[in-house]
């Protein structure tokens, strides 16, 4: 049984938490109010930021990237070949080894320490070596190119 001074401030907390002006049907009134999607006009999409990796032997492959993926999960939606992402992007294989195109470099957010780590294990591994699951999509980056090593392992 609950004794009647602990209920009590159960009720008393409770109604602390409870909002200053519950919902009513004013509001309700309001939200049905707003305008509707009108099918007929063109809906203005933002467009996708283009990533370009290129591969070892020279080729390139354009894909559309969603902003607030990493570069790996771009690369492994669309098949991107050379890019594994054994572990998922938790940086922790350095499998998504890649090469920040120079004119790029000063336009991508530098490694944090942990990846830097981690780079000492890709191979053949430059100054421009980045993993791209640390590379965060922003619509500034439309047009990225990230270089491929000739193998992740």
């Amino acid at each position: 049984m609950i004794e009647t001074e602990s209920l009590s401030a159960v009720i008393l907390l409770a109604a602390a938490r409870a909002p200053a002006h519950p919902p009513s049907l004013a509001d309700d009134a309001k939200a049905l109010e707003a305008p509707l999607p009108n099918p007929d006009q063109p809906q203005r999409e933002q467009a996708m930021p283009t990533i370009i990796f290129v591969h070892h032997d020279g080729s390139e492959q354009r894909v559309h990237a969603e902003v607030g993926q990493s570069v790996m999960q771009v690369a492994t939606n669309n098949r991107v070949p050379g890019i594994l992402g054994d572990c998922g992007g938790n940086c922790s294989c350095a499998t998504c080894h890649g090469y920040i195109d120079k004119a790029w470099a000063v336009r991508v957010p530098s490694a944090q320490p942990y990846e830097s780590d981690m780079l000492c294990c890709a191979s053949e591994q430059t100054d421009d070596s980045r993993l791209t699951c640390q590379i965060i999509v922003t619509p500034e980056l439309d047009g990225l190119v990230i270089r491929l090593p000739a193998s992740q392992y």
